[in-house]
């Protein structure tokens, strides 16, 4: 302890370490009253320094469950990220397989008519050939157009 003034009190925390492998932690404080030892008291502080060994333990568990929650959280917003991405895929896959059963059914109809289409110009100018024999034709306007 350090050296007392006249008029003064000193404190401070002791640590005992006993044989059998435990702690004891004291407050020892001294009041002086004219250069003489006048009290001396000792409190036991153990409990106290076990809480704050404890609370140390517990803010660093806090700390380390704060880390895992952060990176928890990204790997979350990454998936979260991706499933998006992946729904978004599929909305446009929807949409083009859509286009393509539109656009399908376009061309199957004109491919399917075609024929129709041939055999109605073809007797339409047949029509047109058998009238042209049957009926004189002199307009030259007429004339140039059925060419």
């Amino acid at each position: 302890m350090p050296h007392p003034t006249s008029e003064s009190t000193i404190s401070t925390e002791v640590n005992i370490s006993f044989a059998q492998g435990y702690r004891n932690y004291l407050i020892v404080g001294q009041k002086y009253h004219q250069g003489q030892k006048a009290v001396f008291v000792g409190l036991d502080i153990s409990d106290r320094k076990l809480m704050e060994a404890e609370l140390r333990h517990s803010e660093e568990q806090t700390r380390q469950q704060a880390i895992e929650l952060e990176k928890t959280l990204e790997e979350l917003h990454r998936t979260q990220t991706q499933l998006i991405y992946t729904e978004k895929m599929f909305s446009l896959e929807q949409v083009v397989a859509g286009l393509a059963h539109e656009m399908n059914n376009s061309i199957s109809f004109i491919y399917g008519n075609i024929g129709y289409a041939r055999q109605y110009f073809e007797d339409i100018i047949e029509l047109v050939k058998i009238y042209q024999k049957k009926t004189s034709l002199s307009d030259p306007d007429l004339q140039e157009m059925l060419e």
